[in-house]
C-alpha cells in the first residue's frame, strides 16, 4: 500500500499515484508508479504499491460492481455495543485493580526496598566507624519509620562507639603529654568496655613498660640524692636499657656525675690501692663516654694513667720510664693518693741516677739525686749520699763526705731495701751508654729491619755515614727515652701527649698553672688517631700524625693547638715526625716509596726526599739534638 516511506515519497508523482488509488484510477495509479520505479528502480515500497493497485485492477475487472445500500442490522449493532460496553468494564475493572491493589504494593515493595538499603548502608557505615554518615542513615530511616527498631538501635550503637572514640582519644592525648598513670587509666577502661579496640593493648604494654621505668628512675633519683651511687648507677643503667631516650639527657649528666664520684672516691680513700687506681681509671673512663671532652674527666683519667703506667715501670725495673709518669703526676697533684707517689718517685730518681752514673752520664746523674734529695719523703739520706758521691766530679771546689752512711727503707716504700752504694766499673762500656745516644747530635738514630744487624742504626740527615749500634733492651730504653723527652717543651715545663681510644685519639698538653700545679688542655679535636707528637726545640710548634685528611699524614700546629696545617696530604702513611736540632727540618718515615723508608723534610712539608734508599724497611727516626 501506498504510504510507506522511501526515498521517491517526496517526488509529487507519489502523491497523484495516491489519490489514483484512493479515486479507484487504477490504470492513472499503475501508469504513475511505473513511472515513479523508473527513476526508484531499488526502491522496494513503490514495487509493493505497483503491485497491489495492478492487483486491484485485476479484481475490479472481475468484480461487478451494483450500487450499495446501506442497511442496518440491529442484531449486529446490539451484540457490537453489548461487547463494547463489555471492554470497557473490563478495562475499569482492571483499572481500578491496578490502581487499588497493584500499584501501592508495588509502591510498598519499593518503600520497603529503599528502607532496606538504608538499613544496609548504615550500618555500613557504622562498621567502618563512620559514625556521622551512620547516623544521618539510621536517622533518615527513624524518620522514615518512626520506631524502627533497628535504627533506635544502630543510634544507641553510634553514642556507645563515640564515647569509646572520645575515651581513647583521652588515653592518647594523655599519653603525649607524658601523663603515664591517666593514659594508662584510660585505656585500662577502653580495653574493659570494647576488648581488643585498635592498638589500646599495645599501648597498654608500653604504657606499663613506661610505668616501670618511671618508677625505677625515681627509685635511682632517691638513691643518688641520698648518696648511694653504685644503686644509683645500677638502676640509671637499667633505665638506659630498658629505653635508651627515656629522659636521656638527665641520665647523661646523672651517669657521669656517679662514674666521676665512684673514681674520686677510690683515688681519695686512705689508704687507696694501686687496684682501686686502676678500678677509677675505669670509671673516669665510663664518664668520658658521655661527655668525651670534659676536662675534669679528662684530667682524672690522666692521672690515673699516668699512676698506672710508672707503677708498672716502678714494678719492671724500668726506672726512667718511671720517673717520667710520676714526676709528672707528682708535679700535677702533688697529695695524689695522699702522696703515696712520692715514695715510688724518690726510688725511681735515685735507680735512674745510678743509671746514669753508670752510663758516665755525670750531671744528670747529679740532677736525679738532687730531684730525690728535695722531695718531702721522711729520708734522704741515700739521695744526699749519691749527691756528695757525684758532686767532686763535678765542681772543683771538693765536698765533704757524709757522715751518714745507713741507708733504711721509706715506710711504706713499694720498692723493697734500696742499694746502699754504687758500684761502679773501672772501665765503663761505651756503647751503647745514654750519653752515646744522646751525645750523636744532630744524627738521625732510626730502626731497621735489617735482616743481618737488625736493630737500632743512625745516620747523617742527608743519609750518609750510616752505622749499626745494636738491639740491646739497655739501648732500646734509651731509645725509647730520647722519644718521650721530646714530647716535652724546651723549658720542661709543659708536655704533650696522646690520650683516648686508639682509633680516635686526640693530643694533650699540661700546662704549668697558678703553683706548683698544672692543668690539662686538649690541643687536638680532628677525625681518627691524632698522635707521634714532638716539640720543636724553639717551643714555637708542635708535630704530630693525623687521620684527619683520611691517611696518615704529618701536621704541624702552635702549642696552643692553633694554626694546623697538613704538611704531607697524601695517600700514604707518613709517621713518626722528629725535628732537627735548628728546628728548620723533620724526619719520617713513610711508605710512599713502596716500603718503609726515612724521609726529610723542610718544616713548612716542602723538599720531601728519601734519605734511607734502603732494601729492608727502616722506621720511627729520632734527630738527636
Amino acid at each position: 500500500m501506498l504510504g510507506r516511506q522511501g526515498s521517491s515519497h517526496s517526488d509529487p508523482r507519489y502523491k497523484q499515484a495516491y489519490a489514483h488509488m484512493q479515486a479507484g484510477r487504477w490504470s492513472e495509479a499503475i501508469a504513475t508508479l511505473q513511472a515513479l520505479l523508473y527513476d526508484f528502480p531499488e526502491d522496494e515500497s513503490l514495487q509493493k504499491d505497483l503491485e497491489n493497485a495492478r492487483l486491484k485492477a485485476s479484481f475490479d475487472s472481475t468484480t461487478k460492481v451494483h450500487a450499495q445500500r446501506w442497511q442496518v442490522s440491529w442484531k449486529a449493532l446490539l451484540f457490537r455495543i453489548l461487547a463494547i460496553v463489555t471492554i470497557v468494564a473490563v478495562v475499569g475493572v482492571a483499572a481500578w485493580f491496578i490502581t487499588k491493589g497493584v500499584l501501592p504494593a508495588i509502591a510498598q515493595s519499593q518503600t520497603e526496598r529503599q528502607r532496606a538499603e538504608l538499613l544496609s548502608q548504615a550500618n555500613a557505615y557504622l562498621q567502618a566507624e563512620e559514625l556521622d554518615k551512620a547516623e544521618e542513615s539510621f536517622t533518615a530511616l527513624l524518620q522514615a519509620v518512626p520506631g524502627h527498631e533497628e535504627a533506635i538501635a544502630g543510634l544507641e550503637q553510634i553514642k556507645a562507639k563515640r564515647e569509646i572514640q572520645a575515651l581513647y582519644q583521652q588515653g592518647v592525648d594523655a599519653q603525649e603529654r607524658g601523663d603515664v598513670t591517666g593514659a594508662l587509666d584510660a585505656f585500662v577502661e577502653l580495653s574493659g568496655r570494647s576488648p581488643g579496640y585498635r592498638d589500646t593493648n599495645s599501648r597498654i604494654e608500653t604504657l606499663k613498660r613506661q610505668q616501670d621505668i618511671e618508677t625505677l628512675y625515681t627509685s635511682a633519683e632517691e638513691a643518688f640524692s641520698t648518696g648511694n651511687q653504685q644503686e644509683a648507677l645500677d638502676k640509671f643503667l637499667q633505665v638506659k636499657a630498658l629505653n635508651a631516650r627515656y629522659k636521656a639527657s638527665e641520665i647523661t649528666e646523672r651517669l657521669f656525675t656517679i662514674y666521676m664520684r665512684l673514681g674520686r672516691e677510690l683515688i681519695e680513700k686512705r689508704p687507696a690501692s694501686p687496684s682501686d687506681v686502676e678500678l677509677a681509671a675505669d670509671y673516669f673512663t665510663n664518664a668520658l663516654t658521655y661527655k668525651p671532652r670534659d676536662p675534669g674527666a679528662l684530667q682524672e683519667q690522666q692521672y690515673a694513667e699516668m699512676f698506672t703506667k710508672g707503677r708498672t715501670a716502678y714494678q719492671e725495673g724500668r726506672w726512667l720510664d718511671a720517673t717520667l709518669q710520676l714526676k709528672t703526676l707528682y708535679e700535677s697533684q702533688p697529695d695524689y693518693l695522699g702522696m703515696s707517689i712520692v715514695e715510688m718517685l724518690y726510688d725511681a730518681y735515685v735507680h735512674s741516677g745510678d743509671l746514669y752514673l753508670n752510663g758516665n752520664d755525670i750531671y744528670r746523674a747529679y740532677d736525679a739525686y738532687l730531684n730525690a734529695s728535695l722531695l718531702p719523703v721522711k729520708d734522704v739520706t741515700l739521695a744526699k749520699g749519691r749527691l756528695a758521691q757525684v758532686f767532686p766530679e763535678i765542681t772543683p771546689s771538693p765536698m765533704p763526705t757524709p757522715t751518714a752512711t745507713v741507708r733504711p727503707t721509706i715506710a711504706g716504700s713499694t720498692g723493697g731495701t734500696r742499694p746502699t752504694a754504687v758500684q761502679r766499673t773501672a772501665t765503663p762500656t761505651p756503647t751503647p751508654t745514654l750519653t752515646g745516644l744522646a751525645g750523636l747530635t744532630n744524627r738521625i738514630v732510626f730502626l731497621s729491619n735489617n735482616p743481618g744487624q737488625p736493630g737500632l742504626w743512625m745516620m747523617a740527615p742527608d743519609g750518609s755515614d750510616r752505622r749499626y749500634l745494636g738491639n740491646s733492651n739497655e739501648l732500646m730504653q734509651q731509645y725509647e727515652e730520647l722519644v718521650r723527652r721530646y714530647q716535652f717543651s724546651p723549658d720542661q715545663r709543659s708536655m704533650v701527649y696522646v690520650m683516648g681510644p686508639k682509633s680516635t685519639a686526640q693530643i694533650f698538653t699540661t700546662v704549668p698553672s697558678s703553683g706548683s700545679g698544672s692543668t690539662t688542655r686538649q690541643i687536638t679535636s680532628q677525625n681518627g688517631a691524632n698522635y707521634d707528637p714532638s716539640w720543636s726545640p724553639d717551643g714555637a710548634s708542635i708535630v704530630y700524625v693525623s687521620q684527619d685528611s683520611g691517611s696518615d699524614d704529618i701536621w704541624l700546629m702552635a702549642p696552643d693547638g692553633s694554626g694546623k696545617i697538613d704538611l704531607t696530604p697524601n695517600r700514604f702513611y707518613d709517621k713518626h715526625p722528629s725535628w732537627s736540632p735548628d728546628a728548620r727540618s723533620i724526619t719520617f718515615w713513610s711508605n710512599q716509596a713502596g716500603g718503609q723508608q726515612i724521609f726529610v723534610m723542610y718544616a713548612d712539608g716542602s723538599g720531601i726526599r728519601n734519605i734511607s734508599n734502603s732494601p729492608w724497611e727502616e722506621y720511627d727516626p729520632v734527630w738527636i739534638r
